[in-house]
């Protein structure tokens, strides 16, 4: 393999979140990857200077999307074979790169670079140690020696929001003697707001596998984890759907981890639980919903507001700092059941319209398309 100017650690592809940043950064550097475009540019040619790390089985993945450059790492996200076995096989890849960047802070600890060479380490949150629920646990305790490691090892350092650059400098004051960047990023496909995308998303045929009524449910989409504000969100629903037409729903998407939040779904009335949906149908649920909510206790970023509010669809969010910073100063909705209950009873009566210019014009009404824009 000749001499590469990055070489990319592409491990966590498939996770979500985490996975979906890297889908957008890989294909801001030129490889055609799944979900990020429609069409691929014809005069495009994937870059020759870049190289992935990645696991065996998405090896495959990557050499169809146009990578010649593959350094296959089979250790684990965060597992005791990545951490302190894999010196060996880093060692050797280092030394074929100028570059090498983490999109996670799952950096070995035995991780010695070779002389000249750049470490870019992207730091997405730090919700394992600021947020209550998380903060005195195991595995966060056993993280930040490793968060730790990462960022004192990286030369630059890619916040994806002032909110996170922010709490990392509180938490980790001898950050702010690194170059620390604030990078949003690259995970809006541009085909989101194309008029014909979004008219041909509409009439594809409902899946039958669906338990709801297009236009009649308001969407949920993220993990199933405490910081979500999903407690909040069937707390609300719970409240709220007798008043509701019959046909309506509450649809939740997403990974979960653990039984409690999965437990409550089933037990609520009306409300929905999808699991993990493929982007297409993802893209499918969003254009369709009533509503899109977002009710966020803390978040690094926050994709899933952008990609429905590209959409065109109406989307209540929590006014946490970095939701703020990505969509307005005035966005958000006080995490308080009555503002939520008053919100979706105003939203569910509004008549169902699927035209284009009235979807846009309740989606300018949301957040300034110009925000949205200098989030790409």
């Amino acid at each position: 393999m000749k001499k590469l100017d990055l070489l990319f650690d592409a491990r966590c592809y498939t996770m979500s979140g985490i996975g979906r940043y890297i889908k957008g950064e890989l294909s801001s550097l030129g490889f055609k990857i799944p979900g990020t475009s429609t069409v691929a540019p014809a005069s495009s040619k994937p870059p020759s200077g870049v190289g992935l790390l990645c696991r065996p089985e998405d090896a495959r993945w990557f050499k169809e999307a146009g990578c010649e450059n593959i350094v296959e790492w089979e250790a684990r996200p965060f597992s005791a074979k990545e951490q302190f076995l894999s010196y060996p096989l880093l060692r050797r890849a280092l030394k074929m790169t100028d570059t090498v960047w983490f999109p996670h802070w799952n950096v070995p600890m035995l991780l010695s670079k070779p002389k000249g060479v750049e470490m870019i380490l992207t730091i997405h949150d730090l919700i394992p140690w600021t947020f209550p629920a998380y903060a005195k646990t195991l595995k966060s305790r056993l993280g930040w020696p490793i968060f730790l490691n990462a960022v004192r090892k990286a030369d630059v350092i890619r916040c994806v929001s002032k909110a996170t650059r922010d709490v990392l400098f509180e938490k980790v004051p001898e950050a702010r003697n690194k170059k620390v960047e604030v990078r949003y990023p690259n995970v809006l496909p541009s085909f989101l707001k194309d008029p014909e995308f979004q008219r041909n998303l509409r009439g594809k045929p409902w899946p039958e596998k669906w338990p709801f009524e297009k236009g009649q449910y308001a969407l949920y989409v993220g993990n199933l984890k405490p910081h979500k504000g999903v407690d909040f969100l069937i707390d609300v629903w719970q409240e709220v759907q007798g008043k509701l037409p019959s046909t309506a729903r509450l649809v939740l998407a997403g990974k979960s981890f653990g039984e409690d939040i999965p437990e409550r779904i089933a037990k609520t009335p009306k409300a929905v639980g999808l699991s993990e949906v493929t982007d297409e149908e993802l893209w499918q649920l969003y254009v369709n919903a009533k509503v899109f909510c977002f009710p966020s206790l803390d978040e690094g970023y926050g994709i899933p507001p952008l990609e429905a509010l590209a959409l065109g669809t109406i989307t209540m969010t929590s006014g946490i700092p970095s939701v703020k910073e990505m969509l307005d100063e005035e966005a958000g909705i006080p995490l308080a059941a009555n503002f939520w209950i008053e919100r979706l009873l105003g939203i569910f009566s509004m008549q169902q319209d699927t035209g284009e210019d009235e979807n846009r014009s309740a989606f300018t009404r949301c957040t300034p398309t110009e925000n949205l824009e200098s989030t790409r």
